[in-house]
């Protein structure tokens, strides 16, 4: 799947897949939407989320068996708009940088806490 640089949309949502996300998505920079929600897929977020895929709007992770924390990178997305991490076993505190991204509209975390944030400027 990494050889698809020039993919925008990556919406998986509601499968079996599981395992770590793959990294082969990092080599997708032009991503703007990434939907694994609904799925079996363990481990940490990806690092390379913010790094190497920054032109993200929506992030939808939830309803998986992810863990750790939420990584600062995710700061690094300036025109995130959805962040949906619901329904998983992160822990640790969400990051306050999320408070400056200036356009995102909504953040779902619950199930290890929850925020909603509505910035319309």
């Amino acid at each position: 799947m990494g050889v698809l640089s020039s993919l925008q949309v990556l919406k998986l949502n509601n499968n079996n897949f599981g395992g770590k996300i793959p990294l082969s998505l990092q080599n997708c920079s032009d991503l703007e939407t990434i939907d694994l929600g609904g799925n079996k897929f363990s481990g940490n977020i990806p690092l390379w989320i913010g790094s190497e895929v920054y032109m993200l709007t929506i992030l939808r992770l939830r309803s998986n068996n992810l863990s750790g924390h939420i990584p600062q990178q995710v700061c690094n997305l300036p025109n995130l708009q959805i962040l949906d991490l619901g329904h998983n076993n992160l822990s640790g505190t969400i990051p306050k940088c999320l408070n400056n991204i200036t356009v995102l509209t909504s953040v779902n975390t619950e199930g290890a806490y929850q925020i909603i944030i509505n910035k319309q400027q």
